[in-house]
């Protein structure tokens, strides 16, 4: 039997308030929605919060779980993360006793609500163009025809070098008699030592 819980994050710091806590799956979005209203109710009276961001998240099993310490080898046990079913942020009107939810997204287990969600919205599912919008004619035919990236094409004029291969680019061996380039950046007396190292 899963075991969820609505949470309230108040403050500019998101504390995390538990308002309610439920043992089944709401079956409908009306249900998840009378649900919602009894905790903005319970938020108001409890913590004179009128709009607030809520969750309803689900309980992991266990407890505790071990972690390393940052910085040491020492295990500490650290509180488990829930996982997040539904979040929304909710407008309770005092005159109207009302409660607004705006906002929502829905989890994996909630996702067969989102349907009942954004018809009571008015929002239709809509499925994306095939031709994308950021092409500079969309209703053009030949636009699809040319290169929409304006990447350019492979050059291959030049001629494959393998990784062990010597070119223009590499540079040089020095031979023996080549003069040694001089480091400019040594403090002076070991510009000093090393010029007369070299000339000498």
């Amino acid at each position: 039997m899963p075991i969820m819980s609505f949470y309230a994050y108040k403050a500019v710091k998101h504390r995390r308030i538990a308002l309610l806590t439920i043992n089944d799956w709401p079956t409908d979005w009306q249900h998840l929605k009378s649900l919602v209203a009894e905790c903005s109710v319970k938020a108001y009276q409890e913590y004179k919060v009128t709009t607030v961001l809520m969750t309803l998240e689900l309980h992991l099993p266990g407890k505790f779980t071990k972690a390393t310490k940052p910085g040491s080898y020492r295990e500490i046990r650290v509180r488990y993360r829930r996982e997040v079913e539904w979040s929304g942020r909710l407008r309770y009107n005092l005159k109207t006793t009302e409660t607004t939810v705006d906002q929502c997204s829905f989890g994996p287990h909630l996702w067969s609500l989102a349907s009942d969600y954004y018809e009571e919205r008015g929002i239709k599912y809509r499925s994306p163009s095939l031709i994308p919008k950021a092409l500079p004619a969309p209703g053009d035919p030949k636009a699809l025809l040319m290169d929409p990236s304006g990447v350019r094409y492979a050059d291959y004029s030049r001629q494959p070098e393998g990784p062990y291969t010597f070119s223009e680019k590499t540079p040089k061996k020095r031979s023996l008699y080549d003069q040694i380039s001089e480091s400019i950046y040594l403090p002076e007396e070991l510009q000093i030592r090393e010029d007369e190292e070299n000339n000498g």
